[in-house]
């Protein structure tokens, strides 16, 4: 069949129709307009953009023109009435090309689809909620409001930190004196080798660095063993 020149054009009959689904996510119908004249061209109209938003324009030209209730099993292999075209030209590839560029209403039949590369009820199921209610058909089921979360507890607040001990005061004599009560026996070499180990565990310092304080600690350890 030839194309028709620019124009509009009543009575055209829906011959050959596919749904495709392009790489980019974005589903076309394909439709062939038939002509009185015996001409023909094919509309290529998005219904599903590739963010995944509905072509609110497309859906709209298509309830109009052809009473379609946003199913995409009747958009496929449903019959549709006669309808008008405006045919159009785009410019493409550095050459003007004829499009079909509004669908319009008219009354009469349509025809037989033909091959599609995507399923119908796949897309029904993804989409026909939303289609139907844009359409006028049944709307899309309300999303129940999420149930609020609890607020996040917030954490008990830290007890103070305990105190540090404090220790009376005291002298080196007084520990050494305590220290040597403790240990009967020894003799001055071993003594001083078990005092030397007390005082670095007991203030985690050498005999010269410690203070009064430090001597109060180590008095207060002496009794225990090593």
């Amino acid at each position: 069949m030839s194309m028709p020149d620019v124009g509009t054009y009543n009575d055209v009959t829906a011959g050959k129709r596919a749904i495709m689904q392009k790489e980019s996510g974005c589903v076309q119908l394909a439709v062939e307009c038939c002509l009185t004249t015996g001409e023909s061209i094919t509309a290529y109209l998005n219904i599903i953009l590739k963010d995944g938003s509905i072509a609110t324009r497309t859906v709209e030209q298509l309830k109009k023109a052809v009473g379609w209730d946003g199913d995409f099993e009747t958009l496929e292999s449903g019959d549709w009435p006669a309808f008008q075209i405006v045919v159009g030209t785009e410019h493409y590839n550095g050459e003007d090309q004829l499009k079909v560029k509004w669908l319009n209403p008219n009354n009469a039949t349509g025809g037989a689809g033909f091959e599609s590369n995507v399923d119908a009820k796949k897309l029904k199921a993804q989409y026909g909620a939303k289609l139907r209610a844009l359409a006028g058909g049944t709307p899309a089921p309300k999303t129940a409001p999420a149930t609020p979360k609890p607020p996040t507890p917030r954490p008990a607040p830290k007890a103070p930190p305990a105190p540090a001990k404090t220790y009376q005061p005291s002298t080196i004599d007084a520990c050494w004196e305590k220290f040597c009560e403790q240990y009967p026996g020894k003799d001055e070499a071993e003594l001083v080798k078990l005092w030397d180990a007390a005082v670095k565990k007991h203030t985690g310092k050498v005999q010269s660095d410690c203070t009064p304080e430090d001597w109060g600690k180590m008095l207060s350890y002496i009794a225990l063993p090593l």
